[in-house]
């Protein structure tokens, strides 16, 4: 699916309303779509977990939706399984690491892999250098970084020789694995 534009999310909203009486206003609808940048998953994601921190009925405003955008990226909530056997593929990688670390090299990856990486919905539409949206922006970093992130909470101890230094072998092996 193509993203939803603005009016379209307000549409969308505005469907929820009238079944539920829990209206978004007007900030709520905005901050959904900028920081969603109109990607299906996340606006129904978002809007299902600022109906459920909402009253009922009563109004979804945009401090709800701020409060879901956190639940959200605190969970890793997205089509996970999907994006995270993406960012593995040469292609992909190829593109999105360079963003991440503020590199200019995505301007020499290849314009078949900055298209298909589009196409996924990473990148921005109008600029191929940056990471469309913030949940993505929050989400992908936390993916690419499990593995370093499993080498330290597995055993850390492994990482320290005897005397207390640090044993860079088992820690470089540690990034790479």
């Amino acid at each position: 699916l193509p993203a939803f534009t603005k009016a379209e999310i307000r549409a969308l909203y505005a469907e929820h309303a009238a079944e539920t009486q829990q209206a978004f206003d007007s900030d709520a609808s905005a901050y959904a779509s900028d920081v969603s940048a109109g990607h299906p998953f996340f606006v129904q994601a978002l809007g299902y977990e600022a109906a459920q921190l909402a009253p009922r009925p009563g109004a979804i405003t945009k401090l709800h939706v701020v409060a879901a955008f956190r639940r959200l990226v605190d969970r890793g909530t997205s089509p996970i399984d999907a994006l995270e056997a993406r960012l593995e593929e040469p292609r992909v990688r190829r593109v999105v690491e360079p963003l991440l670390a503020g590199s200019a090299e995505v301007a020499t990856s290849p314009e078949v892999d900055v298209q298909f990486v589009r196409d996924l919905g990473l990148l921005a539409i109008d600029d191929p250098a940056r990471i469309d949206g913030r949940i993505h922006q929050a989400i992908v970093p936390r993916l690419l970084a499990k593995g370093a992130k499993r080498a330290f909470t597995d055993e850390p101890s492994q990482f320290f020789l005897a005397d207390g230094r640090v044993a860079i072998e088992p820690l470089l092996h540690g990034f790479a694995v």
